[in-house]
């Protein structure tokens, strides 16, 4: 059988990438095609990561201590691109193309799987998430599948 997950594999931490190996190792060990579907949420990004910092701070609303806090947190998020990027491009069997919504997903993916699976306990936290994304809710799936 042929299987597409998403999960929030590109959050770039140790439990994000190591689940989605993990899960896709398990299901071909049961004798399927796995695929993790590339869902790349802006947020996940550099600037969207520079972008949650200044919301989510009240005392960065300083011009000056923002910027100064941006250049100092950004060679790290240089760091972790590159570590969890090889990491990802080595062992993790990625699905393009890479989207970055709900609808995006709609228009892009070919939905030739014969099933699809919802990974991470982290897709349901709605804090982290800043809400509910509905791809990780598989809301772009066409019905039947």
């Amino acid at each position: 059988m042929k299987i597409d997950i998403i999960t929030l594999h590109r959050a770039e931490n140790y439990g994000s990438v190591l689940q989605a190996l993990a899960l896709q190792v398990k299901l071909e060990a049961l004798g399927h095609d796995v695929h993790i579907l590339d869902y790349y949420p802006e947020r996940f990004t550099n600037a969207g990561l520079l972008k949650r910092l200044q919301k989510k701070s009240d005392k960065l609303k300083n011009p000056v201590l923002l910027l100064a806090a941006k250049a100092l947190i950004y060679p790290s998020y240089l760091r972790k691109n590159r570590i969890f990027g090889g990491f990802i491009d080595r062992y993790v069997k990625l699905r393009e193309p890479m989207f970055r919504t709900n609808e995006e997903a709609a228009q892009k993916l070919a939905f030739d799987a014969d099933a699809y699976c919802t990974g991470s306990d982290q897709v349901w936290n709605s804090h982290w998430n800043e809400g509910v994304e509905k791809a990780l809710f598989l809301d772009f799936v066409p019905e039947g599948k």
